[in-house]
């Protein structure tokens, strides 16, 4: 978009030069002057794909650091069972597919063995957390045998001592008052949450996950 601003100036511009008797210079000038202003903005203003792009890669970058904090906290590896929300908005559903893919990148190399749940009773959209005591109830019913649980829809709305043991790592919107006593429970092995206070204008740079994810978010542990 920025080339057909540029061109629309230089056209508008050179013809208000070199016709210097037409009475259609002002017309000329005036497209020049658009021309500049579009973009002059083009370059001010970000545009919605570049926005999208640099959210995805913040979601691969949390997928990735959820990942190494469940190998770092988790000794026995076995099965990971992962709970992805689910989206209508097909943008939003992006960045869940960037989410799972760096989540599945930090597995590499492990034992861990990634499994997916999807159900319809997952939240319905980002953000979504507080999932209800029903659905981690059908999740351990299904499969009693994974090694740990790894919810991207948030911790589960119950008291942590309800909580049956299982390894449990959680991704949380803001820090909030229902993180505290998981983790000084030690019910929850992780909980990664924003950062108190997060620099607007920085962007990740896609290379390094560790480094990218320290822009947004943090790490909560026992």
């Amino acid at each position: 978009m920025s080339i057909v601003f540029f061109l629309m100036t230089a056209v508008g511009l050179g013809l208000y030069f070199s016709q210097s008797q037409s009475s259609k210079r002002p017309l000329f000038a005036g497209m020049g002057v658009l021309g500049a202003l579009l973009l002059l903005l083009s370059r001010l203003i970000p545009s919605g794909a570049e926005s999208i792009d640099y959210l995805n890669e913040y979601e691969e970058a949390l997928g990735y650091q959820m990942a190494r904090s469940l190998i770092a906290s988790v000794p026995e590896a076995g099965t990971a069972l992962y709970l992805l929300p689910q989206a209508a908005n097909p943008e939003i559903q992006k960045r869940i597919d960037s989410l799972e893919r760096g989540f599945l990148k930090g597995l590499k190399g492990s034992t861990w063995i990634p499994q997916a749940m999807n159900s319809e009773q997952l939240p319905a959209d980002i953000p979504a957390f507080g999932a209800s005591p029903q659905l981690f109830s059908e999740v351990l019913q299904r499969h009693p045998k994974a090694a740990a649980i790894i919810s991207f829809v948030g911790l589960p709305a119950l008291d942590p001592s309800q909580w049956p043991g299982k390894a449990l790592l959680a991704r949380e919107n803001k820090f909030n008052r229902r993180i505290e006593p998981w983790i000084s429970q030690g019910k929850a092995q992780a909980v990664i949450c924003l950062l108190d206070n997060i620099d607007s204008s920085a962007r990740p740079k896609g290379k390094d996950p560790e480094a990218d994810f320290a822009l947004r978010y943090r790490v909560l542990t026992p």
